[in-house]
């Protein structure tokens, strides 16, 4: 539990959360309750109480779904503002890292290890100046895409093992889309970092073994992608949890596999919500983000390309490679 922050009891069943719907206290597990029931379209469907809707506030939270979805509709926690306050909060979270990426870098110099980072708070140990090293960029975009997959409502329902391996899974996945959005944002016609250097360092960019047409090939595709579709900030951080949703490991336990399921379900209501709610009315533009999937595929395996190449030649030059530690935020293969 955070320090300093005041829990108030759900109006609906009574337990204790800091969040707001509507204008009064709602958990989370009530929010998403309303927007199970209500995509339906159809909850007269729901069995009626047994008790004629005079049911407990422990009754509600046990199964009386009929009384749960009255008090939920007279305090109008609706599907509508539900999911808008859904993509609101996404929006925050996803800003909010983008800030910290833009802004902080690492205090202690490349020893916070994928583990640790996992485990841990890592913003006490950033400080308030923009990195200005290829290093730093890279160590600050793995951060925020940790951070990123640590707030994700699905992250805390994951056994420790599990987390660690949604995250190891994901956090190339998200640190690249992230840093492509940001390209696109910020007028790139390629990856690259905020003070336009280049995401890969000199040895690689300068190593004559790797075809040129690999490098340049991961550096535009997925900009160029976001690009052509005009993507706006509000899909794209729908779609990337769809994305991180989508691919499970094969070693999660079935309980955690089950988690991922359900939120999946969930980001695919919302971005259908999303773009149907859109003025321009396309009926085709799920099928178009669709369409991102592929290219952020083939852009990590042309990245784990590069980097295949770059140890290779290393090790056939008799040279030592650079980062040896598979656990270290700063190692490039998956």
């Amino acid at each position: 539990m955070r320090i300093g922050i005041k829990l108030k009891p759900c109006k609906i069943c009574n337990n204790l959360t800091s969040l707001y719907r509507s204008g009064v206290a709602c958990c989370n597990g009530c929010r998403l309750f309303v927007g199970r029931i209500l995509r339906k379209r159809n909850s007269s469907a729901l069995e009626p109480c047994l008790k004629g809707g005079r049911c407990s506030t422990s009754v509600i939270i046990d199964g009386c779904k009929s009384c749960r979805l009255q008090k939920c509709q007279f305090f109008n926690i609706d599907q509508g503002r539900v999911k808008s306050q859904m993509v609101e909060e996404l929006l925050d979270q996803y800003n909010n890292q983008n800030e910290k990426f833009l802004n902080k870098r690492p205090s202690r110099q490349y020893e916070i290890t994928l583990s640790w980072a996992i485990k841990n708070d890592i913003d006490p140990d950033l400080v308030g100046r923009n990195a200005v090293i290829f290093k730093d960029w890279c160590l600050m975009s793995q951060i925020c895409a940790i951070d990123f997959l640590k707030e994700l409502p699905v992250f805390s329902r994951l056994i420790p093992e599990d987390k660690e391996l949604f995250v190891r899974k994901n956090r190339y996945k998200t640190s690249f889309l992230c840093l492509a959005m940001i390209s696109y944002k910020m007028g790139f016609r390629a990856l690259r970092y905020p003070n336009t250097m280049d995401i890969f360092p000199d040895e690689i960019a300068s190593n004559r073994y790797i075809r040129p047409e690999l490098i340049q090939r991961t550096r535009v595709n997925l900009v160029e992608k976001l690009s052509e579709l005009k993507v706006t900030s509000e899909e794209f951080v729908i779609y990337l949890c769809i994305l991180i949703l989508t691919d499970i490991p094969e070693e999660m336990k079935p309980h955690g596999t089950a988690w991922l399921n359900g939120y999946h379900g969930i980001y695919m209501d919302l971005l259908n919500y999303h773009c149907n709610c859109d003025p321009k009315d396309n009926p085709t533009r799920i099928l178009e983000l669709g369409s991102i999937a592929e290219t952020v595929n083939q852009t990590l395996q042309d990245y784990e390309s590069v980097y295949y190449f770059h140890e290779y030649t290393m090790f056939v030059n008799g040279l030592r490679i650079g980062y040896p530690n598979k656990d270290s935020l700063l190692c490039f293969g998956s």
